[in-house]
């Protein structure tokens, strides 16, 4: 998904049911919620193994680590 529109869309709409979730009392699970902002975007935007690059820096996990840690989103 590279479409800047739609990213900031389905941000938004996460954002949303997050809160909905919250107030009926029903856990959400944000995929991807503990990883920085910048993994997301990278996600998001299709550009996966810079994504994976940038968890292995920031975490120092295995290239499967963070392979699969991506493929959970």
């Amino acid at each position: 998904m590279d479409d800047p529109t739609l990213r900031k869309r389905l941000t938004q709409i996460e954002a949303q049911l997050e809160i909905l979730s919250e107030r009926a009392g029903v856990p959400y699970d944000r995929r991807g919620a503990d990883l920085p902002p910048t993994v997301r975007e990278l996600a998001m935007a299709g550009k996966k193994i810079h994504a994976i690059q940038e968890v292995i820096r920031l975490t120092g996990m295995s290239l499967a680590e963070a392979k699969q840690r991506l493929d959970d989103l």
